[in-house]
């Protein structure tokens, strides 16, 4: 998978983003999450991460055939400033705030998975996902 997680997973959240809205990453409250779902997909919104900030990430798993039980987050330290831009149904990624590009322009990355243990013979004691995300 060429796009990273992380990003999609957000701009999916956010693709219901309150018109011209500008969101610090970090600041995001449950209110601001409850009203991005209730506006239309064209209007503009804008989230700034900076280098340091720290957002709790939680990942589930549901359906048929599986589920997570871990309610546990771990943290997402951002490592350097980019801004991320709903507008028009299209997510941009700018790294200065003022010039903004398709993020596929900007951004590649991979998703994988591996298996942990702590030998070849013993069986595995958790399965490890890896996001990958580098500057194009």
């Amino acid at each position: 998978m060429k796009k990273f997680l992380f990003i999609s997973t957000l701009a999916l959240s956010l693709s219901f983003a309150a018109e011209g809205k500008n969101l610090r990453a970090p600041d995001i409250t449950a209110a601001d999450w409850k009203a991005l779902r209730s506006v239309n997909s064209s209007d503009e919104l804008t989230v700034e991460f900076r280098k340091g900030d720290e957002i709790p990430i939680q990942f589930t798993a549901t359906g048929d055939f599986f589920e997570s039980k871990s309610t546990e987050a771990n943290i997402l330290v951002i490592k350097q400033n980019f801004w991320l831009q709903l507008k028009k149904d299209q997510l941009l990624a700018s790294l200065d705030g003022e010039h903004y590009r398709p993020l596929g322009d900007v951004v590649t990355g991979q998703l994988s998975a591996n298996a942990g243990a702590a030998d070849s013979n013993t069986p595995v004691n958790a399965i490890q996902v890896l996001l990958s995300a580098f500057m194009k």
